[in-house]
């Protein structure tokens, strides 16, 4: 029975270092794709990159939640992982905790679009990097 317990826990541990380093590929992939986009392009303005990410994201989200209310997908494994996909009636509920949450975290973004186009990217990835750490140090200090 405790050899069944430490395999779930290993297995559950391993997933979740997983999809840890999948998110971070597929950010340090999408620095690299606006990188390359204010490259090729030239004078992109960040925020209609930026737009244009918000409105896939606004996409794949609507497309994940029909998926769900049509009981295509029940998304049920991503639960452990706290990814929860709401029901397509739950949209108009929520919406004022969407735009809060969405508005909190648009400030940073914003700054990082900019920073991507107007900073080389080694220093801009330091930076992004160094941050993320910062933030985890500071909120070990504040919260002991």
């Amino acid at each position: 029975m405790q050899g069944s317990r430490t395999a779930v826990k290993q297995a559950s541990t391993l997933s979740i270092v997983a999809l840890s380093v999948l998110f971070g590929l597929s950010s340090a992939g999408l620095t690299f794709v606006n990188k390359q986009v204010y490259v090729e392009f030239g004078k992109v303005c960040p925020m209609s990159l930026l737009m244009v990410q918000c409105l896939l994201n606004v996409v794949v989200c609507l497309a994940l939640m029909t998926m769900r209310e049509f009981n295509l997908a029940s998304f049920s494994s991503l639960k452990k992982y706290g990814l929860i996909i709401p029901e397509l009636n739950k949209l108009t509920t929520k919406v004022i905790l969407g735009l809060q949450v969405g508005l909190a975290s648009l400030f940073t973004v914003v700054i990082g679009q900019f920073a991507t186009k107007y900073s080389p990217l080694p220093l801009f990835l330091a930076f992004r990097r160094s941050a993320v750490l910062a933030s985890i140090a500071i909120l070990y200090i504040v919260n002991g």
